[in-house]
């Protein structure tokens, strides 16, 4: 299935691939530069000047309740996430109707269903907002975590401020890698349910050309898989952060 169409259908799905995971993640580090912090560091400031070890931990419940309230934009995924995922389904889609239109071997029209479409969608959301619910909660503990220590210790409110940025920072970075991933998989997940829809069983795997991609998927490229028989760590897609592609196989009647 290798022609000049098809070379020119999958570049257009790793553009679109690549637009989508630039638009998720800038919304990932908007949300993140959102957060306000002011009075959470004024209550610390208060806390870390106060000689007695328990008055300090007195503070806590004020200081966290301050960090729920500055973190309360984080409880759920930028819309600009949303809407990327969502653009990938539509990319797996569209992608797959586009490679069996320029076949040759499909000869009558290939459409998914709307309704089917709308699944796709539903599945991919539900799908990201439960990998990125688990964030905030990890995000306060490992923040709560640093308060309590860095009181108990003594530390200046410089020292216990870092901590807490530098947990922001590690929470920001999974977030992002969260973003990337949940797009190329709802785009991956789009592409193998069309082709099931289509009666398609196997599929060639093709990897991307850069390097990004996994020693094990470049030599993967160009070998067939069924869909019935995955490869150990999933189909196209599927690995975390995946962007390779399945060109469904299909055999002349």
């Amino acid at each position: 299935m290798s022609n000049p169409v098809v070379e020119r259908i999958l570049r257009g799905l790793e553009q679109r691939g690549n637009r989508l995971e630039a638009q998720a993640i800038r919304g990932v580090l908007a949300a993140y530069k959102d957060l306000n912090l002011a009075e959470l560091i004024a209550l610390l400031r208060a806390a870390s000047e106060t000689d007695s070890p328990l008055a300090r931990a007195r503070y806590m419940d004020d200081l966290m309740r301050s960090w729920d309230a500055a973190a309360a934009g984080l409880s759920q995924p930028p819309e600009s996430l949303a809407q990327a995922v969502r653009g990938a389904v539509q990319s797996g889609v569209t992608g797959t109707v586009e490679m069996f239109a320029a076949s040759q071997v499909v000869t009558d029209a290939f459409t998914v269903p709307a309704t089917l479409q709308l699944r796709f969608m539903d599945h991919a959301e539900a799908r990201m907002l439960e990998f990125w619910g688990a964030e905030p909660p990890r995000l306060r503990q490992e923040v709560q975590a640093a308060i309590r220590d860095g009181l108990e210790r003594g530390q200046s409110l410089d020292q216990i401020g870092q901590r807490i940025k530098d947990r922001a920072g590690v929470s920001r970075s999974r977030a992002s890698l969260i973003a990337r991933n949940e797009v190329s998989t709802a785009a991956g997940f789009a592409m193998r349910e069309s082709q099931k829809e289509a009666g398609v069983t196997e599929y060639i795997w093709r990897s991307s050309s850069d390097d990004r991609v996994r020693p094990t998927h470049r030599a993967r490229n160009g070998k067939r898989f069924s869909w019935d028989d995955p490869p150990a760590d999933g189909h196209p897609g599927e690995p975390i952060n995946c962007r390779c592609v399945a060109l469904a196989v299909l055999d002349p009647p």
